[in-house]
């Protein structure tokens, strides 16, 4: 209990570092960067809509509260229930805990009440009617599995989205970066308006739960709502998947892709954080060992060698402090002699920022590796330091000699079945992705043959 506690303080201070912070600031006075650190992340100070306008926030609340009980006494189904009350839930969450983060803090109260109610009145013949709007944001909910609670996720679809039935789409998921007045009032008033006229893929975006570099609860967060909206629509291709983001969400693309590499075409982190050392700049240079160990779960930089089975699109300011996320990467592949299809966009004289002409770059990179499906891999070759980040493509790691300490899997598909070496794995389940077409597949396990 104690090192999950460790790790939890720990990475709850990565997760939530500004964006604008040096990845290696050495400290002149310990005690005046911590304070500084402690200062510069609290949430912005609270600025209180006046009077005449909470009273409008209060009174459509309670209108909205009666609308979602009388839909719930009409026994709507709840995936679309969920739909309208998740306007509640944040109208009513801005107000219950002051998230009054910014001087538009009591507008987006309002913006998210008024769509709520609107979709309330939709909602009355027990059909989510928004959910087909090609070309414009919408946004969605899903029941967490974490503590059945209901979390917002945006999903932006193309303009030319429905017109062939049988179209199958590319899928993109982009992380959010880090935002100190973010509220879920703020994530659903502002993902409105409409999709660039030459969109050509779905997109995404997760809530996260706010600024936890979508980790914990917030990295499941990720696959839920992806799940849910994969669910809800048959138009998605499995096999052309893009993971993204920039700052805080760049963090959020590493860690993910990194820690999942089989799970997408593509990934593009922007920025972000690949370390726990060195972008906390107040860490002592070494932790007690049950607290280094666990870093080992998190830090992306640790899984850079499974870049091997996913193609990697970085981007950077050549300004930024943060491009030492992508240099970390690069750094810890230099000795790793596989081959890999790793590309660092870094634009000239730019900080903290990525403008459209590099997100164009950006995509371009990107449809080398999408505008095909992915193939089912011949090879896949992963580390990984715990089983809560054990499998790849159809190798599955079920235990580990030593925890927290580096495993290597490395299996190919044969002539004979497969061939694989190991690492600090004490138990393997291999699963050849033709196993029913071939007759006694033999199985070479570190030297080994089974049948």
């Amino acid at each position: 209990m104690r090192s999950l506690l460790a790790v939890g303080l720990l990475a709850a201070v990565a997760a939530c570092v500004a964006v604008s912070q040096p990845t290696s600031t050495p400290a002149q006075d310990k005690k005046d960067t911590v304070k500084k650190e402690k200062g510069k992340f609290d949430p912005p100070k609270a600025q209180k809509p006046d009077e005449a306008t909470l009273k409008v926030i209060a009174d459509k609340t309670d209108q909205l509260r009666k609308a979602v009980a009388a839909l719930r006494e009409k026994k709507v189904r709840d995936d679309v229930l969920i739909e309208v009350e998740i306007y509640l839930k944040a109208a009513e969450n801005i107000v219950r805990f002051e998230e009054w983060y910014a001087a538009a803090s009591g507008k987006w109260a309002l913006t998210t009440l008024d769509h709520g109610l609107a979709r309330a009145k939709d909602a009355e013949g027990g059909k989510a009617v928004w959910r087909d709007a090609p070309g414009k944001w919408v946004v969605r909910a899903y029941r967490s599995k974490v503590d059945d609670s209901i979390q917002p996720y945006a999903v932006l679809l193309p303009h030319d989205f429905g017109k062939d039935p049988n179209q199958k789409w590319r899928l993109d998921t982009e992380l959010h970066g880090r935002d100190s007045s973010l509220t879920e009032a703020k994530f659903i008033a502002t993902h409105q308006g409409t999709a660039p006229k030459d969109l050509g893929y779905i997109q995404l975006e997760p809530y996260g739960r706010g600024n936890n570099a979508f980790r914990w609860a917030g990295e499941t967060d990720v696959w839920e709502a992806v799940e849910n909206f994969e669910v809800s629509s048959e138009a998605v291709n499995g096999k052309r998947k893009v993971r993204r983001g920039f700052s805080m969400g760049g963090a959020g693309a590493w860690h993910i892709g990194l820690h999942h590499p089989d799970r997408f075409n593509v990934i593009g982190p922007g920025a972000g954080f690949t370390t726990t050392h060195g972008y906390i700049a107040s860490l002592p240079k070494e932790l007690p060992d049950f607290q280094e160990k666990c870093l080992r779960i998190y830090d992306a930089y640790l899984y850079a060698e499974n870049a091997f089975n996913v193609p990697v699109v970085a981007y950077s300011g050549e300004k930024d402090a943060q491009k030492q996320a992508a240099d970390n990467i690069e750094s810890a592949l230099k000795e790793f002699k596989e081959p890999l299809r790793f590309t660092h966009l870094v634009a000239p004289g730019l900080d903290h920022k990525m403008p459209k002409e590099w997100q164009d770059k950006a995509e371009a990179e990107y449809r080398k590796f999408v505008d095909r499906s992915r193939p089912t891999p011949a090879r896949v070759r992963f580390v990984t330091y715990t089983t809560k980040y054990a499998s790849c493509g159809w190798a599955h790691v079920l235990g580990l000699e030593q925890h927290y300490e580096k495993a290597v899997v490395d299996a190919r598909i044969t002539a004979d079945g497969i061939a694989a070496t190991t690492r600090n794995v004490s138990r393997l389940y291999l699963r050849h992705p033709h196993w029913g077409k071939k007759a006694g597949p033999v199985i070479d396990l570190d030297g080994t043959k089974f049948k």
